[in-house]
């Protein structure tokens, strides 16, 4: 909480305080018979009301001791209030406030009739019968409480009875009005009967700090202010007749932790729970329609607010420092909130707001810290002051497109990183987002008005646009945005008001639209990096410490029309060489400029300006150097400078003043002109060994400017080696070398299914360098061992010389058991012969091995049984063969070595025959079936015998001419000339030509008709026209 808000919230429990003790010593007065106004009087702090020991009883009986009861009263009441209008005598002046108004200026006047007899008291119980209510424990007082009057009938028409084990019985009608029983510490529980119906409003159990409990009756409307301060109340129910939960009723009461508000509330009054602090949860029933200020204040237990849509009004401060509260829910646009209804409910983390509500009232949920979770509905327009001020944890926050106005430290302190402020925003209020998050926002154009230090202390702020429609920047309004780099201001701005960028000390230039005529104090202080500044042609004042410590400035030139510079504008420049003040009469007030604090002067700065000028005045008698604008200078082009060689910028020398200056104005100063020697570009060149073909070089450094090596890297250090740095190549030593090989060509033997056997091999060879690793040339050797078999089977003892090895020359052939025997090898050939063993079977492997290496094996398979066909391989269920043409079968037997001799037979010769070495020749188009056998097994081939197709037509006339009746003869010639497809015609109008079988065409009468003539899938037209 802030320190205003501490003070605010102490200074509203001093007046609580007050008005308590107030009311207290009002009910004294008017028991002691003073007659007096119904106001409610304030008084000091120190006053106290005693009210304990008013009557004393030993155990009599009440009844009989009534009389008695009441004189004592009104004794002890008298005293009490003779002591107490001394004190406020001595007392300081109470005030008067709106709420004593509400009592009204009705006097009351006491009667000093005798006390009633023990008949009296009989008559307060039903039927005038005794002892309408029983307790067991022994009645330690009685009396009557109707009323503080007690003689009154009123008075009398309710009795009450104290039992020793502090059980408090209340009987009667009407209302109970006493304060008889404030501050007893023997009332632990409170009993009160069927026909009271109210509980007064003067604190009737105000402060028993022992009681714990009480039972009301459904008689009851109001519970008036009757248990402020009970501490240790737990228990308590609330009757459904009850309509009014009074002021302060349940003040204080800290043991309290729930209470059941019946439907039949539609009140309640200020202050009626608050400092409940134990009091856990809440539900206000729909029958509610008013909940006073402070009704709930300091319920610090409470955990969440649902405030019904039948609420037509929530007080001031109605729910402040609840501190456990989490959530609000509020129901209808309607209800009107009064000021700072959720401060300080430190644990708050969501409100749901209604549909159509218009305005976030002032301080709404101010302190609210842990909020992190807001929709402002579309409805809103108004953005009260301190609305949600010191919401540290508010992260984000969506505005409303209707929003016109953000109110007075609205946004104080949030955590706001972004926000979008909508279009229609008219005015922000003072310190609205002071001490925010924000790295950038968009003022809306349609924005009026800004308030002082809206961005105050918005450290992370970098940049900011001011709309058109801003006619001045108030005072503090981006103080103390220490990241704000861009600033851009539009044209209209008339005034920038004090420190409104004071201590931007990120701002490095700023452009002042001519509309501006006012740069107030302390505008610019401390903008330590600002440099540049493009002034208002318009601008006429300048002032106090406007530009103070703005240490980046080197040179500053001032509008025309300026009128007055005020003191300290350019105090702490530090930097400054020049200032141009162009105008002739400017006031320029004493220490305005040329200072860099209080005792020090800024020796180097030159004021420029016009001779006899204010400004010349001001350099004499400050003893500051001056340049006459209008004096003539010598221009010096630019040299560059170089590691060799010193240079200097372009400049503009006066020969009167002896100033330097970087324009031809002469209104920039130079503190020099000289640009020094620039520093060797020095880079190591590391040490590198000679190759091959590359020299090398010692290791050394190299000026990339001028070229030098030297051997010293420090950049000061300007001697040269004239060494020369390096080594000379070694040149190539190639030889040839493997790179690795490649090989392929496994196989898997299947008994019974021949294949060829084909093994290669890649070599990659390369010629390369020892030394560097360079390879000027490569080549693949290929090697190859191919096999036609992959098997073969015998008969013991038999031989075959089925293999044919080719490829890479043989090495060797063997096998690995006696089984077989390898003989009449023909390595040039490819060629060997196989014998079997002639008693032992069984299988086993040859190996062919290469003289490259490669390795083949062959599977041999020994029998005792003769070698027969297992089966035909090799032919297609089908074949093709035009007529005359021919085909040859070329079956495999398998084994390949079988003997058993192949034999073809043709089931129709007319259309194919079939020779004993299986040419296939085709006579006449059709089907036949060849039959191809070896011992057992046979296949049959389906040969189908096609005639020979018209690849082409020719020698037919694409048009032709003839007379009616007359005929001509289209030769048409198909190819290949043996071809079996016939040559036909057709006429598309026999009517106009016919065309005969073998081409004559005749004309008919006149017309066109197209003769087609086709022969297989060829064809060709000629158009024929009958004259």
């Amino acid at each position: 909480m802030s320190y205003m808000g501490r003070i605010e919230k102490k200074e509203r429990g001093i007046y609580m305080k007050k008005k308590n003790i107030a009311m207290l010593m009002t009910m004294a007065m008017i028991t002691s018979g003073v007659t007096a106004p119904m106001e409610a009087v304030y008084a000091s702090d120190e006053i106290q009301i005693q009210s304990e020991d008013v009557f004393e009883s030993e155990n009599e009986d009440a009844l009989g001791e009534s009389t008695d009861v009441t004189e004592a009263t009104e004794d002890s009441f008298a005293e009490s209030a003779e002591s107490e209008a001394t004190d406020m005598s001595e007392a300081e002046e109470v005030e008067i406030t709106e709420d004593a108004e509400q009592s009204g200026d009705e006097e009351i006047e006491i009667s000093e009739e005798d006390s009633d007899t023990e008949e009296n008291v009989a008559d307060v119980f039903s039927d005038g019968a005794e002892d309408t209510v029983t307790y067991s424990s022994e009645v330690v007082e009685s009396g009557y409480c109707g009323s503080h009057f007690t003689d009154s009938e009123d008075c009398k028409r309710v009795l009450y009875k104290l039992y020793a084990d502090g059980t408090l019985i209340i009987e009667g009608t009407g209302k109970i009005d006493t304060y008889q029983f404030q501050n007893d510490d023997r009332i632990k529980t409170v009993q009160i009967m069927e026909g009271i119906t109210n509980l007064g409003i003067i604190g009737a159990f105000s402060n028993c700090k022992n009681l714990t409990s009480v039972s009301l009756p459904d008689s009851l409307q109001s519970t008036g202010s009757a248990f402020y301060g009970c501490e240790s109340l737990n228990s308590v129910n609330i009757p459904s007749g009850v309509t009014t939960i009074g002021y302060s009723s349940f003040y204080g009461c800290k043991s309290l932790k729930n209470i059941t508000i019946p439907d039949s509330v539609t009140t309640i009054e200020e202050r009626a729970f608050s400092d409940c602090e134990k009091l856990g949860s809440l539900n206000i029933p729909i029958s509610v329609k008013s909940i006073g200020q402070y009704a709930f204040y300091h319920c610090s237990s409470l955990e969440s607010i649902n405030i019904p849509a039948t609420v037509e009004s929530v007080g001031n401060h109605a729910f402040d420092e609840c501190e456990s509260v989490r959530n609000v829910n509020i129901s209808s646009k309607d209800t009107s909130f009064g000021e700072y209804v959720f401060e300080d409910c430190t644990d708050l983390r969501s409100v749901t707001l209604p549909k159509g509500i218009k305005t976030i009232r002032k301080g709404l949920l101010c302190g609210c810290e842990r909020l992190a979770d807001v929709a402002l509905p579309e409805s809103v327009t108004s953005i009260e002051e301190s609305a949600f001020r010191n919401c540290s944890a508010l992260m984000e926050i969506v505005l409303p497109q209707g929003l016109t106005e953000i109110g007075d430290s609205a946004f104080y302190n949030t955590g706001f990183l972004s926000i979008k402020l909508p279009n229609g925003l008219k005015s922000i209020g003072k310190s609205a987002f002071e001490s925010g998050n924000f790295t950038d926002i968009v003022l809306p154009d349609s924005l009026t008005d800004i308030g002082e230090d809206a961005f105050l202390y918005n450290r992370k702020l970098e940049s900011i646009s001011i709309p058109e429609n801003i006619k001045e920047l108030k005072k503090n309004t981006f103080a103390g945005c220490w990241k704000l780099k861009s600033v851009t201001l539009a044209e209209g701005l008339l005034k920038i008001a004090d420190g409104a960028f004071s201590y931007c000390y990120s701002l490095e230039t700023i452009t002042i639209p001519d509309s501006v005529t006012t740069i107030g104090d302390n505008s610019f202080n401390g903008c330590s990096s600002l440099k540049a500044i493009y002034f208002s042609k318009n601008l006429t004042e300048i002032g106090y410490e406007a530009f103070a410590g703005c240490e980046g400035l080197v040179n500053v030139s001032l509008p025309e029309k300026l009128e007055s510079i005020d003191t300290g504008a350019f105090e702490g420049c530090t930097a400054l060489l020049g200032l141009y003040i162009p105008g002739t009469n400017v006031k320029i007030t004493s220490r305005a400029i040329g200072y860099n604090s209080d005792s020090e002067k800024n020796e180097k700065l030159v004021i420029i300006g016009k001779a006899g000028s204010t400004a010349e005045t001001y350099a004499k008698n400050t003893g500051l150097l001056f340049h006459n604008v209008d004096d003539q200078l010598t221009h010096q082009t630019e040299l560059k400078a170089t590691c060799v060689k010193e240079g200097n910028v372009e400049y503009w020398h006066c020969d009167n003043c002896g100033q330097d200056f970087g324009n031809a104005q002469g209104t920039e100063v130079l503190d020099t002109t000289a640009v020094a020697k620039l520093k060797h570009d020095k880079v190591f060149v590391e040490y590198k060994q000679p190759t091959c073909t590359e020299v090398g070089n010692r290791s050394y450094y190299h000026c990339r400017s001028c070229g030098k090596n030297f051997m010293n890297g420090a950049n000061d250090d300007d001697t040269e080696t004239k060494e020369d740095m390096t080594f000379a190549a070694y040149g190539h030593n190639w030889v040839w070398s493997d790179n690795g090989s490649v090989s392929s060509g496994t196989n898997v033997v299947k008994r019974g299914t021949t294949k060829p056997v084909y093994v290669h091999s890649t070599i990659r060879k390369q010629r390369i360098c020892t030394r560097c690793g360079q390879v000027a040339e490569k080549k693949n050797e290929n090697n190859v061992l191919k096999v036609n078999i992959d098997q073969i089977t015998l008969k013991c003892g038999q031989s075959s010389t089925a293999f044919r090895v080719s490829g890479d020359p043989i090495k060797s052939v063997s096998s690995f058991e006696n089984l077989v025997k390898i003989s009449n090898l023909n390595k040039k050939n490819g060629t060997f012969k196989v014998t079997a063993h002639s008693k032992i079977y069984g299988n086993t492997f040859i190996t062919i091995t290469t003289t490259t290496g490669l390795i083949a094996e062959i599977e041999i398979f020994v029998q005792p049984n003769p070698v027969k066909t297992s089966s035909i391989r090799g032919l297609s269920k089908s074949v093709s063969v035009v007529k005359g043409k021919s085909v040859t079968l070329k079956p495999t037997l398998e084994p390949v070595n079988s003997p058993e001799k192949i034999t073809y037979t043709s089931s129709n010769k007319k259309v194919a025959t079939v020779s004993a070495k299986g040419v296939v020749k085709g006579v006449k188009p059709g089907t036949a079936k060849i039959t191809v056998k070896s011992g057992s097994k046979k296949v049959v081939v389906t040969v189908k015998v096609t005639g020979v197709k018209t690849t082409k037509l020719s020698r037919v006339p694409a048009a032709k001419s003839i007379s009616k009746g007359k005929t001509f003869k289209i030769k048409a010639v198909a190819a290949p000339k043996n071809t079996s497809e016939k040559i036909t015609y057709t006429s598309s109008n026999k009517k106009v030509a016919t065309v005969t079988a073998k081409g004559v065409v005749k004309g008919l009468r006149k017309g066109t008709a197209t003769i087609t003539v086709k022969s297989g899938s060829k064809k060709m037209t000629c158009k024929v026209t009958v004259k």
